[in-house]
């Protein structure tokens, strides 16, 4: 009786369910990152062939993007795995994520330090909207500028 009234008491542990959340929350976050990883790396091998037109190469960059996908699988697996067993070490070290979270922001984080924060966000979200334009920008100009360049290059070259 005594042993599933040990089991009943840790599993009741408010501490227990903080770290466990908290581990979820990185699964997640490592989940969520993979898939755009993948994404990135399944897109990009099909965008580099329509853009250079090169069908020889198709080979090599399907079994590029395969490899590449099975990297992030696998690394993805690892770092989960890393993460599991960082919480359970974590965990019954004895430590609380709410208690370590909460003197971290406190003893750490200031309200310059959160200006700052708020700057970065604000130059990443600048850099991302002047990339979209610039891509915009070279999608509309890329035939106009393929036509002024296509009688500058020597004859035979295409």
């Amino acid at each position: 009786m005594e042993w599933s009234g040990n089991i009943g008491a840790f599993l009741a542990d408010d501490r227990l369910l903080a770290n466990l959340i908290a581990v979820h929350a990185a699964l997640l976050a490592l989940l969520v990152v993979s898939f755009f990883v993948r994404q990135v790396v399944q897109r990009g091998g099909q965008r580099f062939l329509s853009w250079f037109g090169f069908s020889w190469l198709r080979g090599v960059t399907e079994e590029a993007t395969g490899a590449a996908r099975q990297v992030v699988y696998w690394a993805t697996l690892a770092a989960m795995a890393a993460s599991i067993v960082g919480g359970i070490v974590y965990h019954f070290a004895g430590r609380d994520i709410r208690l370590d979270g909460a003197a971290l922001w406190n003893k750490h984080f200031t309200a310059d330090d959160a200006f700052g924060l708020g700057v970065v966000f604000g130059e990443l979200c600048g850099v991302a909207i002047a990339t979209w334009v610039a891509c915009q920008l070279v999608r509309r100009l890329r035939y106009r500028l393929e036509a002024y360049a296509q009688p500058l290059l020597p004859a035979g070259v295409e």
